[in-house]
């Protein structure tokens, strides 16, 4: 069985002044290299534009010169693109960077950037960094942007002068207003520290799939990039971790390393240095909650492992496993439709529905979703901002749930990613709906004086029932029980209700239970029947009576 692993990668761009002002922007983008596009200007003044799946990014200089781009070692440099100050860029693994380079006192003092991001939300976080969030999510967690959401974010700005000392971010004001960015450094700082400036490799960590869900007996392989020279200490965060996760080895690109093993489990490499892509591996024992402690110099990262258990999975062969459960959302199934997100490892969220109502009319871009007859059978459409829309009834195919076991059956399809199986091979991990019953209350049946026949009818989505029956009283008030315990599939049931009062109406509603909770199903009134004042005279042929008899 494949991993279920998040293959996101992150990009850095760097810009740093050499008294330097050190501005990363890191874009998560999918696993595959063309959902990351980056498109870099002939001249200085243009705007780079940046995109990781549908979403977009561009900045671009409000006050710099018209500077020709000119190779340079494995990059490009923009010679005065300000007064005394140049500009590089370059590529290196998975870091964009960018370096303004004020080679001299006259400089400007402010540096700003038109910042275009369209249909994302920008946050100023505690730390003081810059985040750009999917908007597509923003009702979640009370309207506030959630980590998994974050799209492209700029750490907070520091310097680093010719000496190789390091500011801190507090030396540079980082301001963003109605789409300007704005970088100032300090003039006390800049006064202080020596000219010309070189720029030193900073030190940094990114964990590229953070997010991971192996299963017992699967790999969790943790990919990372690192820039520049320090100890790397990789530490198990939690006794469980420690007691559940084996590691398996340390890579550096394509070469194994050892690293040593010290007490804790702690995984320790001294003057790691790795142009390439790192991975570490450990082999779960055990599937659970789980989490490693990444430190490279001063810098912290964490990679998880949350097992969110069986039949949870659709399969697709173009992006892998949706996860209908994930750790921050799951999506929830109703006789209308589906509301909620699945989460795609290597394609992020998918929307089920536009407002979060169940029930559609798909006419519309604010009326659409994925619908439900009430049978099972699906239609619609949900969403995702890195695949786009995905048909759960395109022709020759349709998504259904079966009522009785929950589980899903048939093929989604998407222009983008192709068919989305919701019936693979691997039975476990089948996604199956689990929920209350879905219960109906029938007419009453065998209606006397003191009794009646209360019938009903539960399915079970799911998991059995355990407890079915019925309430009734004198009014739309569960005043007396009837019900039955066992293990329940679904279908008809009915009860026997007793010692009723002639000639009163009773109301009743039916109810089942299963592990998910309880339902109730509407009311239905019934009359007992009134009580008669004397038994009833049956004469059988041949009685003779001798003397007259009168009948009253």
């Amino acid at each position: 069985m494949k991993k279920i692993t998040k293959k996101y990668y992150k990009f850095f761009i760097a810009a740093a002044f050499l008294v330097l002002v050190v501005f990363f922007v890191i874009f998560k983008i999918g696993s595959r290299p063309e959902r990351f596009s980056l498109k870099m200007p002939k001249r200085y003044g243009g705007a780079v534009e940046l995109a990781s799946g549908m979403s977009r990014l561009a900045f671009s200089p409000l006050d710099g010169f018209e500077a020709r781009a000119e190779k340079e070692d494995n990059g490009v440099i923009f010679r005065n693109a300000y007064e005394k100050t140049d500009v590089k860029s370059r590529v290196e693994n998975y870091f964009f960077k960018e370096d303004i380079v004020l080679k001299e006192p006259g400089h400007p003092a402010e540096f700003r950037f038109k910042v275009s991001a369209d249909g994302l939300i920008a946050k100023k976080e505690a730390n003081g960094d810059l985040g750009f969030y999917s908007s597509a999510h923003k009702v979640r967690e009370a309207n506030a942007p959630h980590p998994l959401d974050l799209v492209f974010s700029i750490p907070a700005a520091f310097l680093i002068d010719a000496a190789g000392e390091k500011s801190s971010v507090k030396d540079v004001s980082m301001d963003y207003l109605d789409g300007v960015l704005s970088l100032v450094p300090s003039a006390a700082w800049l006064s202080s520290h020596p000219y010309p400036i070189t720029l030193d490799p900073s030190v940094e960590i990114s964990v590229l799939n953070f997010y991971s869900h192996p299963f017992m007996g699967d790999d969790w392989i943790v990919s990372f990039a690192t820039r520049g020279q320090a100890d790397l200490a990789i530490t198990p965060n939690d006794a469980a971790t420690v007691a559940d996760d084996e590691f398996v080895s340390l890579w550096c690109g394509e070469k194994q390393v050892q690293p040593q093993i010290l007490p804790g489990d702690v995984i320790f490499y001294k003057n790691w240095e790795c142009a390439k892509t790192a991975k570490i591996i450990h082999n779960t024992k055990k599937a659970g909650d789980h989490t490693l402690k990444f430190q490279f110099g001063g810098e912290i990262a964490y990679a998880y492992n949350h097992f969110t258990g069986d039949r949870r999975y659709a399969w697709g062969e173009n992006v892998g496993w949706v996860n209908a459960s994930s750790t921050y959302e799951r999506i929830a199934v109703s006789d209308a439709g589906i509301t909620g997100y699945a989460w795609g490892e290597n394609i992020g969220w998918i929307k089920f529905d536009y407002d979060g109502v169940a029930g559609a009319a798909n006419t519309t871009a604010t009326d659409w979703g994925v619908t439900n007859d009430g049978a099972g059978n699906l239609a619609g459409y949900a969403w995702g901002e890195n695949i786009g829309w995905l048909n759960f009834h395109p022709d020759s195919a349709q998504v259904k749930i079966d009522r009785d076991t929950g589980d899903f059956t048939g093929y989604a399809w998407g222009e983008n990613i192709g068919w989305i199986n919701f019936e693979h091979g691997l039975f476990n991990y089948v996604m199956r709906n689990t929920d209350v019953p879905s219960v109906v209350t029938y007419p009453a049946g065998n209606v006397a004086s003191k009794s009646v026949m209360a019938r009903g009818n539960a399915w079970r989505r799911g998991t059995d029932i355990t407890e079915r029956g019925f309430k009734y009283g004198l009014t739309e008030t569960d005043t007396w029980t009837k019900s039955e315990g066992g293990n329940f599939n679904s279908g008809d049931f009915e009860l026997l209700l007793e010692n009723l009062s002639p000639g009163i109406t009773y109301y009743v509603r039916a109810y089942a239970v299963n592990s998910e909770g309880a339902i109730y199903g509407s009311y239905v009134a019934f009359t007992a029947e009134a009580e008669q004042k004397s038994n009833p005279i049956i004469l059988k042929k041949g009685i003779i009576f001798k003397n007259p008899m009168i009948l009253k």
